[in-house]
């Protein structure tokens, strides 16, 4: 079974979606406000104020994102480390405890709307994973894969 619970539009400050898309991975930064309104409440605690990264900030997580999997997934997550390239990613600043973070959220499927939803997913596996980036100390943390149906 996969519950999914579409929530928070994007857009950039001209309305439009912010995407971020290389050779190797396609993502969307989602705006701030929207975040704070309609998602991230629900599932992360302690989160004092929201802020929109920059595609450099993305960037930065992108750059170590292979690494970081291959050395703290779990064994039995080789789609994470094998296939990380089609996992669609979103993007949220978020602040807590004082400390600027990105939370990615990244999925294998492509739900329409994927833009402009924030996607959470109960189970579903290693198709379904989310951390955190500490933009400051450039560390990852937090890895969740969800279980299986």
């Amino acid at each position: 079974m996969i519950l999914l619970l579409s929530r928070c539009g994007v857009t950039s400050a001209n309305g439009d979606p912010q995407l971020i898309q290389t050779d190797t991975f396609e993502g969307v930064i989602f705006d701030s406000h929207m975040a704070q309104e309609r998602s991230m409440p629900y599932f992360l605690d302690n989160v004092d104020d929201y802020w929109v990264p920059t595609p450099d900030d993305v960037m930065q997580v992108e750059a170590g994102l292979a690494d970081y999997l291959q050395q703290n997934a779990q064994p039995e997550y080789t789609r994470l480390r094998q296939h990380l390239s089609e996992y669609k990613r979103q993007y949220v600043g978020i602040i807590q405890n004082g400390q600027p973070s990105i939370y990615v959220n990244c999925v294998c499927i492509e739900f329409s709307n994927w833009e402009n939803s924030f996607n959470v997913v109960i189970e579903g596996g290693d198709c379904f994973f989310q951390l955190q980036y500490d933009v400051e100390n450039k560390r990852y943390f937090n890895l969740q894969v969800y279980g299986a149906a």
